[in-house]
């Protein structure tokens, strides 16, 4: 088990919420042959919250940035404007794209022969040799990096983009594409540990609040059992939903600063936003 997720759990249950709270909403005492099936308090919160709720929704604020490039992938070309790639996992290092930044063409390939050009602009463009070498000197600038594109992405299920370019069709790209974490965030730099053990504890408390504050009212009603001090603690957990959004928007900035791709690439757009 990662580390992080190891300090998120010792947290959530050695410190931050009451175990018999927690014991209560996550190993309920239950007849199902099923559910007898031995399973510890760690593991039921892994299940239940972290892993379906806190990681999807980390990964979607704010997963790792990494560039693939599409040189060499298959591609299916749907009309002359439009291409579809689907990415082998080994190029997202088995990770799910969850969302495409940006696109940018491979400079190597930007002033090659034998690409298409799929309208009358582009054709022009293609015989402007001023334009091109003005193309090639900024490629070399850039150290062979990725020249932008003008290119419209649709991102599809399982690592599949559509890539619509008018201007410039060619299977040479490059993806700067923000991927999944992994589920045990193996990934995650350690000053961001903080940040997310506050979002599995504040989505613990969001799954309790919901789960057991009619339950013990229920309970309360139907068999004259009252629990003061539970119901005391599980009422103070109402602004969980609205604590965790905002921390999810500290999540993002976060991980912008721990991500050194994502940072890098932060700073290049303040110095020059047209690069």
């Amino acid at each position: 088990m990662s580390s992080a997720i190891t300090r998120a759990l010792n947290e959530i249950i050695e410190f931050r919420i009451p175990e018999e709270i927690l014991k209560l909403a996550f190993l309920p005492k239950t007849s199902s042959a099923r559910d007898k099936v031995t399973i510890s308090l760690s593991e039921a919160i892994l299940r239940k919250v972290i892993r379906p709720k806190v990681i999807v929704d980390t990964s979607l604020h704010g997963g790792k940035v990494i560039s693939v490039d599409l040189t060499g992938v298959p591609f299916k070309q749907i009309d002359a404007t439009t291409v579809m790639f689907e990415i082998p996992r080994e190029k997202t290092n088995f990770m799910t794209i969850m969302n495409v930044l940006s696109v940018s063409y491979v400079p190597s390939q930007l002033t090659s022969v034998g690409y298409t050009y799929p309208n009358s602009y582009m054709g022009s463009y293609q015989n402007n040799g001023s334009a091109l070498n003005i193309g090639t000197r900024i490629a070399t600038a850039l150290n062979d990096q990725a020249f932008p594109s003008s290119a419209e992405v649709e991102l599809l299920d399982n690592n599949q983009v559509i890539l619509r370019d008018p201007r410039y069709l060619t299977g040479a790209y490059v993806l700067r594409c923000m991927v999944s974490n992994d589920n045990m965030m193996s990934n995650l730099s350690p000053r961001a540990y903080e940040v997310f053990t506050d979002l599995c504890v504040l989505a613990i408390k969001m799954k309790i609040y919901r789960d057991l504050k009619i339950r013990l009212d229920r309970t309360a009603l139907e068999n004259g059992m009252d629990f003061p001090s539970i119901k005391e603690e599980i009422d103070s957990y109402a602004d969980a939903g609205t604590m965790y959004q905002d921390t999810l928007k500290l999540w993002t900035r976060v991980t912008k600063m721990t991500d050194r791709n994502a940072h890098q690439q932060m700073i290049r757009m303040q110095i020059s936003p047209g690069l």
